[in-house]
């Protein structure tokens, strides 16, 4: 039986945080989700920002003074320009799937010779629900995929229940290469194994040195995989 598996940056979480599975190329999860970010923090090559658009802060500051009015959502998710570098995603397959990463932890992929395809029937990469204007990122175009170690060429926005916000599609189909192959991690320097099970190296780059935080950065807020058990 196939079971689907998902990740998400949105507070509440019920699923685990899509944090979990970075294993490098993201920063500012220690910093204040008001705290307005600057272009520069975009810019330093050292990763993907944890972030929040323009109209969720705003709203987020009015409810302050009444205690937040009980809300307790948060659409965070990971922006990004070509400045920011590659964001690098490993996702878990099997009975473990709760195994947890930390952004910028001290591990290496190991690719094996195992077919990706053999477990992995589809993967989806969704953006935050958010409209901010014609300029903004494009997920079919203006991002790369590398899925299992193989540059994926088959990208494309789904349509369906869920998958649009104000008309505007939010999710992209993201293929899995015959080519592409699963991996396990290990410590960084050939050290011990740390996760013995199999997962899905997924690894994303803005390649459009046009998309700015100004115009609409490009942002990831949930990833689904299918795992062929």
């Amino acid at each position: 039986m196939n079971r689907a598996r998902c990740r998400t940056s949105f507070d509440p979480n019920m699923f685990g945080p899509l944090q979990n599975v970075v294993v490098s190329g993201l920063i500012g999860e220690e910093e204040d989700m008001l705290t307005d970010r600057t272009p520069a923090q975009y810019d330093t090559g050292s990763g993907w920002v944890l972030d929040v658009g323009t109209l969720e802060r705003t709203t987020k500051k009015k409810l302050i003074p009444y205690g937040g009015l009980g809300y307790i959502d948060m659409k965070k998710a990971f922006y990004g320009t070509k400045g920011s570098g590659p964001l690098e995603l490993w996702l878990p397959l099997g009975a473990d799937e709760d195994g947890r990463l930390r952004s910028g932890q001290n591990v290496d992929v190991h690719f094996t010779d195992v077919p990706a395809v053999s477990r992995v029937r589809s993967l989806v990469i969704c953006e935050v629900n958010e409209k901010r204007g014609e300029e903004e990122c494009k997920l079919d175009k203006d991002v790369s995929y590398t899925v299992g170690g193989v540059a994926s060429t088959k990208v494309s926005y789904l349509e369906g229940t869920g998958l649009a916000y104000l008309k505007k599609k939010v999710c992209v189909g993201v293929d899995v290469p015959k080519e592409a192959t699963l991996s396990t991690l290990g410590s960084r320097g050939g050290g011990e194994e740390q996760k013995p099970y199999l997962g899905l190296s997924v690894v994303v780059r803005v390649v459009n040195d046009k998309i700015s935080l100004k115009k609409g950065a490009c942002s990831i807020s949930h990833v689904v995989w299918e795992d062929i058990e």
